[in-house]
């Protein structure tokens, strides 16, 4: 497997304060780590292995991965392919006005019970989100 890892940020153009992490991984690891904000990603291609929640997860191609805020969580490239994923990262200052405008009850304590998911629909709005980036 050739060595490739690629990490790049930038804004969306479509929300301020929104990031957007591009990323290429074949041999770079993540140790465990939280982040303040939600984070909404997609992995393209390859496969994405984390351990999250008490639980070792795969994710692969299509999937969404969804972490809360705090939520602790490693990372590396399974498998013999590199892998591409997307990451929006977005502050519960943000999100919570927009739940509380859909109609979400309760949505200062909002949280995200399944990391993993196989959701077309959340997967294409991640993406489209994602392709506002400001470079």
């Amino acid at each position: 497997m050739s060595t490739e890892n690629r990490f790049q940020f930038a804004k969306s153009a479509a929300l301020d304060e929104v990031m957007l992490l591009k990323a290429s991984m074949s041999d770079f690891s993540y140790g465990t780590h939280a982040h303040e904000e939600f984070s909404f990603g997609v992995t393209l291609s390859g496969r994405q292995d984390f351990f999250a929640l008490g639980e070792y997860h795969k994710s692969y191609a299509g999937n969404v991965i969804v972490f809360n805020p705090e939520d602790a969580h490693d990372g590396h490239s399974g498998g013999e392919s590199t892998l591409h994923y997307k990451m929006l990262y977005i502050h519960p200052d943000q999100l919570v006005p927009m739940l509380e405008s859909a109609g979400v009850h309760q949505a200062k304590s909002f949280r995200v019970e399944k990391v993993l998911q196989d959701d077309a629909q959340l997967r294409s709005h991640i993406l489209g989100l994602a392709s506002t980036s400001r470079e």
